[in-house]
Protein backbone atom coordinates (compact mmCIF):
# COMPACT_ATOMS: atom_id res chain seq x y z
CA UNK A 1 0.00 0.00 0.00
CA UNK A 2 0.80 3.85 -0.71
CA UNK A 3 1.73 6.51 1.86
CA UNK A 4 2.07 9.70 2.35
CA UNK A 5 4.68 10.75 4.71
CA UNK A 6 4.82 14.42 6.59
CA UNK A 7 7.86 15.17 8.89
CA UNK A 8 8.22 18.65 10.13
CA UNK A 9 11.29 19.04 12.73
CA UNK A 10 13.40 21.18 14.33
CA UNK A 11 17.12 21.68 15.44
CA UNK A 12 18.54 22.77 18.45
CA UNK A 13 21.11 25.17 18.90
CA UNK A 14 21.79 24.13 14.79
CA UNK A 15 23.20 26.49 11.81
CA UNK A 16 21.84 26.62 8.71
CA UNK A 17 24.56 24.35 7.35
CA UNK A 18 23.22 21.90 9.78
CA UNK A 19 19.99 22.39 8.37
CA UNK A 20 21.28 21.89 5.36
CA UNK A 21 23.33 18.59 6.41
CA UNK A 22 19.58 17.17 7.79
CA UNK A 23 17.37 17.86 3.95
CA UNK A 24 20.77 16.10 1.91
CA UNK A 25 20.42 13.37 3.86
CA UNK A 26 16.18 13.24 4.45
CA UNK A 27 16.67 13.63 0.34
CA UNK A 28 18.44 10.24 0.36
CA UNK A 29 15.74 8.37 2.09
CA UNK A 30 12.88 9.68 -0.03
CA UNK A 31 11.64 12.92 1.75
CA UNK A 32 11.99 16.15 -0.24
CA UNK A 33 10.92 19.57 1.08
CA UNK A 34 9.14 19.71 -2.43
CA UNK A 35 5.98 17.71 -3.66
CA UNK A 36 4.60 17.47 -7.24
CA UNK A 37 0.93 17.86 -7.59
CA UNK A 38 -0.90 16.20 -9.34
CA UNK A 39 -1.27 18.50 -11.82
CA UNK A 40 2.19 18.50 -12.33
CA UNK A 41 2.75 21.87 -10.47
CA UNK A 42 6.23 22.07 -7.79
CA UNK A 43 5.50 23.08 -3.87
CA UNK A 44 7.97 23.80 -1.84
CA UNK A 45 6.58 23.00 1.43
CA UNK A 46 7.22 25.30 4.42
CA UNK A 47 10.32 25.32 6.66
CA UNK A 48 11.36 22.27 8.80
CA UNK A 49 8.84 20.04 6.44
CA UNK A 50 9.30 17.15 4.35
CA UNK A 51 6.94 14.49 3.02
CA UNK A 52 7.37 11.83 0.90
CA UNK A 53 5.54 8.79 -0.59
CA UNK A 54 6.25 5.40 0.32
CA UNK A 55 5.08 1.29 0.40
CA UNK A 56 4.70 -1.16 3.11
CA UNK A 57 2.44 -3.41 4.74
CA UNK A 58 0.74 -0.47 7.11
CA UNK A 59 0.99 2.61 8.37
CA UNK A 60 2.98 1.84 11.69
CA UNK A 61 5.46 0.04 9.86
CA UNK A 62 6.26 2.91 7.30
CA UNK A 63 6.32 5.26 10.32
CA UNK A 64 8.39 3.44 12.35
CA UNK A 65 10.64 2.61 9.63
CA UNK A 66 10.96 6.59 8.28
CA UNK A 67 11.25 7.45 12.68
CA UNK A 68 14.25 5.27 13.05
CA UNK A 69 15.83 6.74 9.96
CA UNK A 70 15.45 10.53 11.03
CA UNK A 71 16.79 9.30 14.21
CA UNK A 72 19.72 7.76 12.83
CA UNK A 73 20.28 10.93 10.43
CA UNK A 74 20.58 13.35 13.61
CA UNK A 75 22.46 11.08 15.74
CA UNK A 76 25.04 10.82 12.49
CA UNK A 77 25.34 14.66 11.98
CA UNK A 78 25.23 15.03 15.87
CA UNK A 79 22.48 16.96 16.16
CA UNK A 80 19.59 16.90 18.54
CA UNK A 81 15.91 18.23 17.51
CA UNK A 82 12.33 17.08 17.80
CA UNK A 83 10.83 15.20 15.13
CA UNK A 84 7.12 14.26 14.14
CA UNK A 85 6.46 11.28 11.76
CA UNK A 86 2.75 11.27 10.84
CA UNK A 87 1.61 8.40 7.65
CA UNK A 88 -1.43 8.51 6.17
CA UNK A 89 -3.21 5.85 3.57
CA UNK A 90 -6.20 6.89 0.85
CA UNK A 91 -4.33 10.82 0.97
CA UNK A 92 -4.89 13.75 -0.35
CA UNK A 93 -3.32 17.06 0.26
CA UNK A 94 -3.46 20.72 -0.96
CA UNK A 95 -1.58 24.20 -0.62
CA UNK A 96 -2.01 27.81 -0.78
CA UNK A 97 -0.25 30.82 -0.34
CA UNK A 98 -1.69 33.52 1.99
Amino acid sequence: MSYLVLVPFDLKDASWDDYEAVYKELEKIGLSKRLISSEGKEVLLPTTTVAGKFEGDSSVDVRDNIMDKCKRIFKNLKLRGEIFVEVGDNWSWSHSEI
